[in-house]
């Protein structure tokens, strides 16, 4: 008892709690401050792609385009809700329209149920959602059952795929750019400051004339 009063007449003499005292309830704000910033914000973007889980079959049936493809590259169109429109070569089509190339799109975040960002390259199993030659997919377009192996799958329930693996690409004018979207944007830019030249001169030269005309 004497003890515990001696200490608490130290604490009082210096004026507060002791260092070691103070030490201690730093480091407790700081763990304390971690587990809030985990809990704030780390924890919302594990949590933000929930999926509804989908089987082969129903993607069979749902779905306007299942195919293996491979990026080219972005093609620098700006797509809303943080989504990235690549270039992608198609080199079989177990489900959908035989095209070559197609625009290929898909949300660059993870936590928003996208494919996350997609290295020029790179051949992937698309199971996506479109015409026309523009498709999207997200994470939760991929079936639970379709295993280690899902194009073994797929040729066994709907068949062998259509190989377009010897036909050529056509070519698009963004293949001249860097793989950059303002690169393109740079580009679409000044092919409209030219035409916008072409009809300005054009309207000039006509209006030049209907006055050389009226003239006695």
């Amino acid at each position: 008892m004497g003890a515990v009063t001696m200490k608490a007449a130290r604490d009082c003499d210096s004026g507060g709690p002791s260092a070691s005292a103070q030490h201690w309830a730093r480091m407790l704000l700081v763990l304390v401050a971690g587990v809030l910033m985990f809990s704030l914000a780390g924890a919302p973007y594990a949590r933000a792609c929930s999926c509804v889980p989908t089987t082969v079959d129903e993607a069979i049936a749902e779905d306007d385009l299942i195919a293996e493809i491979t990026i080219i590259g972005r093609t620098g169109t700006i797509v809303g809700g943080g989504g990235v429109a690549y270039d992608a070569r198609v080199e079989r089509v177990w489900k959908g329209e035989e095209r070559r190339r197609i625009i290929f799109r898909s949300a660059e975040h993870i936590a928003a149920c996208g494919l996350g960002r997609i290295p020029t390259g790179t051949t992937l199993l698309a199971w996506a959602r479109g015409e026309n030659g523009m498709y999207s997919m997200a994470w939760c377009d991929i079936p639970d059952d379709a295993g280690d192996d899902p194009r073994s799958v797929l040729t066994a329930k709907v068949g062998e795929p259509a190989d377009l693996t010897g036909r050529p690409v056509p070519f698009a004018l963004h293949d001249l750019l860097p793989d950059h979207p303002l690169a393109t944007a740079g580009l679409a830019l000044l092919v409209l400051v030219g035409i916008g030249h072409r009809v300005l001169t054009a309207v000039v030269v006509a209006t030049v004339l209907r006055r050389a005309q009226r003239r006695p």
